[in-house]
């Protein structure tokens, strides 16, 4: 086990820091900030490498897809941005959601964008094209969160409506959890065998459910 001890304090965005992510070699990191870029650091000096600034609002989320040659963010300019993170560039922006794009991922294959937007809804993308290929609708208020299943197959998505919903990539279909949170849903996760999904919400819990059925397996709270 670590010791928790700082290594490096990466410093230089000059607004508040919103998002970050490792590679998946974990030799860099990137961070996203409410100063419109995207950051790309050297995960073992602290160094930053280079600093990618084309949205045209706060950065909101960053992915690496699993070649780590590329990442993807998202932004309040309603937009995907597919970098290059080698040759430091825009690959692709990716334009379809009508509000704020809060959350994103990407498949383990790397074909697949998910992304999750203020205008309630979900996308699918094709990696590759840029295409939009499906919108998920069903929550009730903005969507802050998303996250693939590790086997790409399934969706999970955390709203402003209190709820998470568990979505089939294939069918696009989807269908609310059986419990909820007693707030605003802010962050989702699968678990590494894709069998459990974590929830963050402003009702001060954590919830752990059965990302087959949706059951809620466990509500965690802090004794304070």
């Amino acid at each position: 086990m670590g010791t928790g001890a700082r290594l490096w304090t990466g410093e230089g965005h000059s607004g508040p820091v919103s998002c970050c992510a490792f590679s998946p070699d974990g030799r860099r990191v990137a961070s996203g900030s409410f100063d419109h870029t995207l950051r790309l650091w050297d995960a073992g000096t602290g160094e930053c490498v280079c600093t990618l600034g084309s949205h045209q609002g706060h950065v909101n989320a960053c992915a690496f897809f699993p070649d780590g040659r590329r990442a993807v963010s998202t932004g309040y300019d309603r937009v995907l941005m597919i970098w290059d993170v080698d040759e430091q560039r825009c690959l692709a922006t990716l334009e379809s959601h009508g509000d704020n794009v809060y959350g994103c991922d990407v498949t383990r294959d790397g074909r697949l964008v998910v992304s999750a937007a203020a205008d309630t809804t979900i996308r699918l993308w094709e990696a590759e094209t840029g295409r939009c290929i499906a919108t998920l609708e069903g929550h009730g208020n903005a969507v802050k969160a998303c996250a693939f299943a590790p086997d790409g197959r399934t969706i999970v998505s955390a709203s402003q409506d209190g709820t998470l919903k568990l979505w089939d990539v294939g069918a696009g279909s989807g269908g609310q959890v059986t419990d909820r949170h007693a707030d605003q849903v802010f962050s989702c996760a699968f678990s590494a065998d894709g069998q459990r999904v974590v929830s963050g919400g402003a009702d001060e819990t954590l919830k752990i459910w059965d990302a087959e059925t949706g059951t809620c397996l466990h509500t965690l709270e802090s004794e304070g």
